[in-house]
Order: structure tokens, then sequence, then C-alpha cells
């Protein structure tokens, strides 16, 4: 069957994806710091890896066979694998291999720079990153395109179909409920006690 083909071919993308999420834990975790730049550079190389394998014409081939083969189905896994594989298909062939691996290249530098500025409470040092991530993003939403705003092309990825004009027309009938919500139990009730977040626990026993 097409569809096992194409199954064979998306496993081992997601290997590639498992690998650096793996590299990407290690580096939160217990990474030393000196090895940012060799992380940042063997992440790069996973994400252009992964993007080339999944926009190769390759998959784009047997997707449209995987597409034929499921036919009318609508309920089946195997439809929803197509339907889903399709449209994140036709997404990621808009955006370069390259601009993929920046991406992936700068957050993990990115990562290394919070750590640092956290604990000191240095936005300064962190907040040329934030630029760096920010305009990437707004390079990679350019490459998708969008019908109003730049932030829909990024919306969509997570809630498909959704406008940001939706998003807002929601939080702005939520927000006069929400505020007087919270502004009564700040003044009927005691606050809550949230000492167990600022409690230390042993690295050792975690582990």
């Amino acid at each position: 069957m097409i569809v096992e083909k194409l199954k064979e071919r998306l496993a081992q993308i997601s290997d590639l994806e498992n690998a650096a999420a793996v590299l990407s834990w290690d580096q939160q975790t217990s990474m030393p710091p000196g090895g940012a730049g060799a992380r940042a550079d063997q992440l790069a190389t996973l994400a252009r890896l992964s993007h080339e394998l999944f926009t190769a014409a390759e998959t784009g081939e047997l997707l449209e066979q995987a597409e034929r083969e499921v036919g009318g189905e609508s309920d089946s896994d195997a439809a929803a694998l197509v339907r889903v594989t399709r449209r994140d298909f036709d997404r990621a062939v808009k955006i370069p291999a390259a601009l993929v691996a920046e991406m992936r290249h700068t957050s993990a530098l990115a990562q290394e720079a919070w750590a640092q500025a956290r604990p000191a409470n240095d936005y300064a040092a962190f907040a040329p990153w934030l630029e760096k991530n920010l305009d990437l993003a707004r390079r990679a939403a350019e490459c998708l395109g969008y019908a109003d705003r730049l932030y829909d092309a990024l919306l969509d990825i997570y809630e498909p179909g959704t406008t940001t004009a939706q998003v807002e027309t929601m939080f702005g009938e939520l927000k006069p409920a929400l505020v007087s919500l919270v502004r009564a139990i700040g003044e009927r009730g005691t606050p809550i006690d949230d000492a167990v977040l600022h409690r230390e626990f042993d690295e050792a026993r975690q582990r």
C-alpha cells in the first residue's frame, strides 16, 4: 500500500525530529554552556535534513498517490494521516530549508543566552536574541502567506482556520467577565498559599 510507504518516509522524518528533541532536552538540562555553538549547528543540520526530506519531490509523489488510494474515505486513520500530511506538506514547501535551519540555529543560541540572562534578570542581554527570533518568525510568516494580518500565518499552524481578528474578538468578550471574577476573588478570600513554589528540592532525589 502506498500509505504504508508514506508512513515509512514520515517515520524517518520523525526520527530526525526526535533526535533533535533529545539534543534540545540535553541542552536545557545537563549540557555544559560551552557546547552551545556546536549544539546549535547540530540542531540546525537536523532541522534542515528533516525539512528537505519532508518537502522532497518523492514525498509529494507519495502523498499524491496516497490521496488517490484513500479516495473518498474520511473517517479512517489512513485518510486522516493523508489529510494532515497534505496540510503540513503544503505549508512546509513554502519555507526554504535554509530559513528552517537558521531558525533552529538561532533558537538554540537564544536558549543559552536566556539561561544566562534569567538568573541575572538581565533582559538587555537577551533582547537581541528575542529580536532575531521575532524577525525569523516574520520571515516565515511572509513565506507562508496570509490574507489579513501577519500573525494569521503563524496562528494557522496551531489553530487551523483561525485568524487574529477572531482571537481578538474572543478575548474581547472574555475580558470583562474575567476581570470581574479576578477582582471578586481578590476581595473575598485569603490569598492562595504559594509557598510550595518557593521551596528547595534536592536534585539528586529528583533524578
